[in-house]
């Protein structure tokens, strides 16, 4: 389910979100030994209103063959984040975060935003909260017509809410604009 926007896929209560990972390879490139059995990818799901939603613990095959998060009917309008974080087994029900080797200490994740939005619901919401200039977001309010930052040449169109609507604000790029963005600033 969901409909691609800029990246940003927008999904509406009732929808089914699919959540895998493709071409996940333990210990790639780290000379690390690692046994897949002993990894877990843990699934958790943030959104407004401080939404909080662990999916739990899975296998790596259970993660890369798919698990699915039906969007309940009552959670608000906005962006949401997911998370999967890996954890090693560190004991019989123990387990403790496994950490990137560059950055060093860094906690090996993947993550995703999406936009859930309600038709009909009345909100606004910016996908990069407001006049973001060096993100890439989009826009939806009432109208429930999606909005997309836009480059023109070295110009940026940016869309936020305001009033509960989406407005548009003409910036010039620092530099350049791409990818919908200013990403030196203004």
């Amino acid at each position: 389910g969901g409909v691609d926007y800029n990246n940003i896929i927008k999904y509406s209560p009732g929808d089914v979100l699919g959540i895998n990972v493709n071409g996940f390879n333990l210990g790639e490139g780290t000379g690390a030994s690692v046994i897949e059995r002993d990894i877990m990818a843990k699934v958790e799901i943030n959104g407004p209103d401080s939404y909080y939603k662990l999916l739990g613990r899975k296998t790596i095959n259970e993660i890369k063959n798919g698990i699915e998060w039906q969007i309940p009917e009552g959670v608000s309008d906005g962006i949401y984040n997911i998370k999967i974080s890996y954890e090693s087994k560190t004991g019989l029900i123990a387990y403790e975060s496994c950490v990137e080797t560059y950055p060093i200490g860094e906690i090996a994740k993947l993550e995703k935003n999406v936009l859930i939005y309600k038709s009909g619901s009345g909100n606004c919401v910016d996908s990069d909260s407001g006049r973001m200039y060096v993100t890439n977001g989009i826009c939806i309010d009432y109208r429930n017509q999606i909005y997309s930052d836009n480059c023109n040449e070295n110009k940026l169109r940016e869309f936020y809410c305001q009033d509960n609507i989406c407005v548009t604000e003409d910036v010039s790029c620092k530099d350049l604009c791409v990818v919908n963005k200013c990403p030196t600033g203004i």
